[in-house]
């Protein structure tokens, strides 16, 4: 009878420590924002070695939130990375004088595609990130959602995000 359990006692000891471990270095995530239309991800806790296309978890405080040290974790695309130029279109419509699309004022082409900006968000009103091309600096990445319009870092109060806020890589489960 103690031999049973012992072997009961050390098989919960083995679970509880394996799913430390494992919960040290994957988790789950659910992903409220409509920017990204996965819902469910399963993250790789401090993995950094991130790329173009590749999905992260990143801390992000709203410039909206009340507290200065709280943050929300948030899922997005990355869209280009330190040294990639972001060229800046302002949109002027056509020669035939059809006007602008509706509160698009910017086009921002990276290596991974065009990013338009839009003058209103939710009712909010955001600014462009940059009216000029840019070079993303070391140690930063341009961010974006799926869905459009998306709040991110097509916009000064959302910006580039650094390597230091990265949580971790995202890879959808649905």
């Amino acid at each position: 009878m103690k031999r049973k359990a012992w072997t009961i006692l050390i098989i919960c000891w083995t679970l509880l420590i394996a799913g430390y471990v494992i919960s040290r270095y994957y988790q789950l995530k659910w992903n409220r924002s409509p920017s990204v239309s996965q819902k469910l991800w399963l993250v790789e806790v401090d993995n950094h070695n991130v790329n173009i296309r590749d999905y992260i978890v990143f801390k992000f405080h709203d410039f909206r939130m009340s507290d200065p040290f709280d943050y929300e974790l948030v899922v997005k695309k990355i869209g280009g990375k330190a040294g990639n130029r972001i060229i800046a279109h302002e949109w002027i419509g056509n020669a035939e004088g059809i006007p602008k699309p509706n509160k698009t004022s910017w086009i921002y082409i990276l290596p991974d595609g065009s990013y338009p900006t839009f003058d209103l968000l939710s009712g909010h009103r955001f600014t462009p990130l940059t009216t000029k091309d840019l070079i993303i600096p070391d140690g930063y990445y341009f961010v974006h959602g799926n869905a459009h319009p998306s709040f991110d870092s097509r916009y000064k109060e959302f910006g580039l995000i650094s390597e230091s806020q990265i949580y971790g890589k995202a890879i959808p489960i649905f």
